[in-house]
C-alpha cells in the first residue's frame, strides 16, 4: 500500500465523503434560507435546528469511522458494537431529524438536481422510477432489508472476513448506515415523503 496502510486510505476516504456531504448540505441550507424572508420554523429544513442537528450528525459519524473508535472496532468486539449501534440509531436519527434532503438536492449542481426523482415537480404525474421507489422502500421492505442486513453481518464467516479485508468492512459500515437512513426516513417522516405517514404508535413499534 506504499506509504500509507489500508486503514488510512478507508479513513480518508471516510473524511472526504464527510467534508462533501457536509459542504454540499450546507451550501443548499443557505440557498433555501432565500425563500423565507424571515426566520424559519424549527420544524423547517432551512432552520438553524436542522443545521445544528445535521452538523450533529455528520460529528457522529466522523467520530465513528475516523477517529480511534474506527480502529478499535477492528480489534475488540465491544468497540465495534459500539461503533454499529451509532451508525444505525444515533448517526441515522440526527441526520433525518435534519430533514437534510431539500438542502441537500439545492447544494447539488443544477443539472444533477433536475436529473434526480426526488427533484421532479409533485404536481406532475409519477414517473415509473418514482413508483419504483416507492414500493422498494415501503416500511415493510425497509424493516425487513434492515433486518437481514444486521443478521448478515454478524454470521461468524462474514464477521471474520470484515477484519480481514478492508473493502468489505466498508461495505459493511456503508450497508448499516445506508438501510438505517431509510429506517429513521420513515420514523422522522422527513422529505421526499412518498408514504403515508406512520401514527405514533406505530412509529414507536417500528
Amino acid at each position: 500500500m506504499g506509504i500509507w496502510s489500508e486503514a488510512t486510505i478507508w479513513r480518508l476516504l471516510a473524511a472526504a465523503g464527510i467534508f462533501l456531504a457536509g459542504l454540499t448540505y450546507v451550501r443548499g441550507w443557505r440557498r433555501l434560507q432565500a425563500f423565507h424572508p424571515e426566520p424559519p420554523p424549527a420544524d423547517a429544513p432551512a432552520s438553524s435546528r436542522s443545521l445544528k442537528l445535521f452538523i450533529s450528525g455528520l460529528a457522529l459519524l466522523a467520530t465513528a469511522l475516523i477517529s480511534p473508535l474506527g480502529h478499535l472496532s477492528t480489534q475488540y468486539f465491544s468497540a465495534r458494537i459500539v461503533q454499529h449501534m451509532m451508525l444505525v440509531a444515533s448517526v441515522p436519527s440526527l441526520l433525518m431529524l435534519a430533514d437534510p434532503v431539500p438542502a441537500l438536492l439545492q447544494g447539488l449542481p443544477e443539472r444533477w438536481r433536475i436529473s434526480l426523482p426526488v427533484g421532479q415537480d409533485a404536481g406532475h404525474p409519477p414517473t415509473a422510477t418514482r413508483r419504483f421507489l416507492r414500493r422498494a422502500t415501503a416500511p415493510g421492505i425497509t424493516l425487513l432489508t434492515f433486518l437481514c442486513v444486521c443478521w448478515f453481518w454478524y454470521d461468524p464467516d462474514v464477521h471474520a472476513a470484515t477484519l480481514r479485508y478492508g473493502v468489505v468492512h466498508a461495505a459493511e459500515l456503508l450497508s448499516l448506515l445506508g438501510i438505517a437512513l431509510l429506517n429513521w426516513w420513515h420514523i422522522t417522516n422527513a422529505w421526499p415523503r412518498i408514504h403515508e405517514e406512520m401514527k405514533p404508535v406505530v412509529r414507536i413499534l417500528y
